[in-house]
Parts: C-alpha cells; sequence; structure tokens
C-alpha cells in the first residue's frame, strides 16, 4: 500500500468518523490527468489545504486537514499561514494518524484561534460521547 492509499483510507475513516456523528461532509478528490503516455493526479484542496469540510445544522464549520504524524508541523504552518480567515463559529482541524503495534491511532489537533496554539482534541471527545477511534489493516474498529 503506497503514501496516497494510505492517505485516502485514512480520509475515509476520518469522514465516516464525523458522519457516523450527523455531520454533512464535502470531500477534496483528486482529479487525473494524463500528458502522452503518462498519468499525474492533482489535489484539489480547498484552499490548498483541507481535506474534509464537515458542516451540521446548528453547529460549528469544522475544516479538517488529514495527515500522518510526520507532516504535522508542514501541514500546521501551512493553516497558519492561510492568516486570519476564520469566523468565530469555524473549527479548524488536523487528524493526523500514528502506527503503534500494527494500528492506526487517530489524534486530533484543534486551532486555537484567539492563542493561536494548537491543543489536542481527545479529552474533549470522550466527555462529549465520541469514540477514540482506531483501524487495522482489514476493518475499523470502535472503541468507547
Amino acid at each position: 500500500m503506497n503514501t496516497r492509499q494510505k492517505g485516502n483510507k485514512f480520509e475515509r475513516i476520518v469522514e465516516t468518523m464525523y458522519l457516523d456523528n450527523g455531520y454533512t461532509i464535502h470531500r477534496a478528490v483528486q482529479t487525473n490527468f494524463q500528458v502522452k503516455k503518462k498519468f499525474f493526479s492533482r489535489s484539489n484542496d480547498v484552499f490548498g489545504v483541507f481535506d474534509l469540510i464537515c458542516k451540521r445544522k446548528d453547529s460549528n464549520t469544522v475544516w479538517i486537514q488529514v495527515t500522518s504524524q510526520a507532516n504535522l508541523n508542514h501541514k500546521k504552518r501551512k493553516i497558519e499561514n492561510l492568516g486570519n480567515i476564520w469566523n468565530k463559529q469555524d473549527k479548524i482541524i488536523i487528524a493526523s494518524y500514528v502506527v503503534k503495534k500494527g494500528k492506526y491511532i487517530i489524534k486530533e489537533y484543534v486551532y486555537n484561534k484567539r492563542s493561536k496554539e494548537w491543543e489536542i482534541e481527545t479529552k474533549k471527545r470522550r466527555e462529549n460521547g465520541w469514540r477514540k477511534c482506531w483501524f487495522n489493516k482489514r476493518k475499523v474498529r470502535k472503541i468507547s
């Protein structure tokens, strides 16, 4: 499985987590094109940064960037370089994954617009009834 396939799989996992919690999702998709005999793909991320936009009635708009733990700092800088374009009700999240003992563990980092710092979201999620989610190569499993 190459890195693009891993990234797409992880995007679908995050997308499913938000769909299960009542959000409507827009997912940026890649476009493929051919030049002579070679095939290429181009990412169509929103603002060149975000992979998913999640919206639920009477709730915040959630902007999500999905990445591996290795690319986390690069993605943080990319979002910070967008400047102050956010509404009060927008929520900016980087969903990253780490591989431990053959299992992928999800961590979410939320951008605090006031302090301009990143906070880990896991404690808030557990308090609000969200489930910690991990997956292996075959199945998605959710743990309470």
